[in-house]
């Protein structure tokens, strides 16, 4: 049984050996000289021969398994691996199979590069001593050492001889400095005798445990607290300059090329931009900066919250004066509406819209009037698809000449009309915009609380007398009181205190009913989701 298990993970090991070795971009034999070829194949075809050979001992020759030795092999070859991958990894794009120094277009000497010239290859070495630990195979050591290890230092001597052809003098430099194998002296004062464990013993012999658990507690405070709040500023400050759609649009940036084009500094922007680097949202190439994969989805899931979080953050600047009376929100400070605007419209686009326009599928409804549209992105989203036809009132001209724009960008203006309109003056609407199936509010009502519910009763009666026939489409966050939110302090907490700062309105979903009830709606369909305390209401006149 032992046997079938070690046979399984070797099997496995050489599997992933193969496929990482010819499975790689870098293993490609265009420009590469015959000598480096034959190098290349030499190295492989003894790796797999001296590996099957043992193998085929192990499998069987072999009678008596020495327990201890394979288990000590196949820690060796994790260790191997790492050496090997970590390797491959700090070359990143410039690592090859081949001795070739043409992709080499820097050269590295930080990371594993600093103790070892050729880590790769110290990896591939100790690869195969495991296996011979694993396989209990003297005869394979014997095969390593007089075969292999002389074919490895072959093909090291001629990739360090290209390299100092492609590099000179710092090449030459670097082979003084860092040994071929390995400095374990080195290895050990910068990561054994400085580690975080002798560390941690030296501050628990010289303070005690308690001091321990302290500096612990602080630090994870500071990972949980500053750092989100260090990315969320700097999340909306690159989303303001533009800097973000710029990187998304073309790929990447070098950060000199577009301060030179934008007129900006380049000295805080790479500062951000390497912290950004640090939290493994941006990759860096000298000065040129990308969104890493974890970035792409951050932003093409997160650009909504962290433009809300911009919007608000004039408010928290003044939190001091506010509170000392010193300034008042609305007059003094103002949130900045545009990135209010922008991010509702990102976050909207995960649940809101899809689930509005699904309502309005299952109920047949395809012509919309949608109060207060903004810059359109709702009627821009349910036009895309076929069938919708859209209008669209807000009271600025400003942002209903935006949404033109974005519609004749979406390619949707044949579909969807804008102008300047009141919910308060209905009435005065042009006819087409009454000739509707539904109208609808998406986050808009709860604005009008503030002024007190019987406000909102108002505009929805004003809507159930010029619309007497038609369907009302309500989407509004619900109000959860201190008691919901200690309980489950999911991010809507965060939305009621940017609300209740801002002096925004807020109602419970029963608050909610009450008001529909008095302006003479009833439900036709309503739905919730508590954890982003979302609610949609279909509501329709009372027949009487």
């Amino acid at each position: 049984m032992i046997k079938i298990l070690i046979s399984l993970l070797v099997i496995w090991t050489i599997y992933d050996r193969i496929k990482t070795t010819f499975g790689q971009t870098a293993f490609h034999t265009e420009r590469v000289e015959s000598k480096t070829k034959l190098y290349s194949v030499l190295m492989i075809a003894f790796y797999t021969s001296i590996t099957l050979y043992g193998f085929y001992q192990f499998v069987f020759l072999l009678k008596a398994i020495n327990f201890f030795l394979s288990i000590a092999g196949i820690f060796l070859f994790l260790l191997a691996r790492l050496c090997r991958n970590i390797g491959i990894n700090t070359l990143g794009l410039q690592w090859n199979s081949h001795t070739s120094a043409a992709p080499i277009k820097r050269l590295i000497t930080v990371g594993i590069f600093q103790y070892s010239r050729h880590p790769y290859y110290l990896g591939t070495f100790l690869e195969l001593i495991a296996y011979s630990l694993i396989f209990n195979s003297f005869l394979m050591i014997i095969l390593i050492f007089t075969c292999f290890l002389p074919l490895l230092m072959l093909r090291a001597r001629s990739e360090e001889k290209n390299l100092i052809n492609k590099f000179h003098d710092a090449y030459s430099r670097y082979k003084r400095e860092v040994p071929l194998i390995f400095n374990i002296k080195k290895f050990y004062a910068d990561n054994i005798k400085q580690s975080d464990l002798s560390q941690i013993i030296s501050i628990i012999k010289r303070f005690g445990i308690q001091q321990l658990i302290n500096i612990k507690f602080m630090a994870s405070t500071v990972t949980k607290y500053s750092r989100g709040y260090a990315v969320a500023r700097i999340a909306g400050s690159l989303i303001d300059i533009g800097l973000i759609d710029i990187i998304r649009e073309r790929g990447s940036v070098n950060v000199q090329d577009v301060c030179a084009e934008k007129r900006w500094e380049v000295k805080p922007l790479k500062v951000v931009c390497d912290y950004f680097v640090i939290m493994g949202i941006f990759s860096k190439d000298g000065l040129t900066y990308g969104l890493t994969n974890y970035g792409k989805k951050l932003f093409n899931n997160s650009k909504g919250a962290f433009s809300l979080l911009y919007a608000y953050m004039p408010i928290f600047e003044n939190l001091p004066e506010i509170i000392k009376k010193e300034k008042i929100y609305g007059r003094d400070i103002h949130r900045k509406s545009e990135f209010v605007g922008k991010g509702s419209a990102e976050l909207a686009k995960l649940l809101p819209f899809p689930y509005a326009k699904d309502i309005l599928k299952r109920h047949n409804l395809h012509r919309i009037l949608d109060l207060g549209c903004g810059s359109g992105d709702f009627l821009i989203n349910a036009c895309s698809e076929n069938g919708f036809y859209g209008f669209g009132i807000d009271l600025s001209s400003e942002v209903i000449s935006i949404a033109k724009e974005r519609a004749r960008s979406a390619n949707v203006e044949d579909k969807i009309e804008f102008t300047i309109g009141d919910v308060h003056k209905l009435n005065e609407l042009p006819d087409n915009f009454k000739q509707v199936d539904v109208i609808t509010s998406m986050f808009v009502i709860h604005e009008f609380l503030p002024e007190g519910h019987e406000k909102v009763v108002e505009i929805l009666r004003s809507i159930r007398e010029v619309f007497p026939d038609k369907y009302l489409l309500i989407c509004e966050v619900c109000l959860w009181n201190l008691r919901q939110l200690i309980k489950t302090p999911v991010a809507i907490a965060e939305h009621h205190l940017f609300h209740k700062l801002s002096n925004q309105g807020l109602a419970t979903r029963k608050e909610w009913h009450a008001l529909f009830k008095n302006a003479g709606f009833e439900s036709v369909e309503e739905k919730r989701f508590d954890k982003a305390s979302q609610a949609y209401f279909l509501l329709k006149a009372h027949n009487s």
